[in-house]
C-alpha cells in the first residue's frame, strides 16, 4: 500500500468514525486535521486561505473529504 493510499484510508476513518467528522473538519476544526496528520507525518505542510486549512504531503493535498 503506497504511502497516498495509507494517508486516505486514516482519512477515511476519522470521518468514518462519526457522522458530524465531516461537517467539524470543513467548518472550523480543519486545522486539527492538519495537527493530526502532522503528527504522524511530520513533513506535512499546512496550506490555507481565509476559510479552510489544506494539508500537504508529498505532492498531495487532503482535508477530510480526501
Amino acid at each position: 500500500m503506497t504511502k497516498h493510499q495509507k494517508i486516505l484510508n486514516l482519512i477515511t476513518e476519522i470521518r468514518s468514525s462519526h457522522k458530524e467528522m465531516t461537517n467539524i473538519f470543513l467548518n472550523g476544526s480543519c486545522i486539527n486535521l492538519f495537527c493530526i496528520l502532522h503528527t504522524i507525518y511530520p513533513e506535512a505542510k499546512m496550506y490555507y486561505n481565509i476559510d479552510h486549512v489544506i494539508t500537504k504531503i508529498d505532492n498531495y493535498f487532503y482535508d477530510i473529504t480526501g
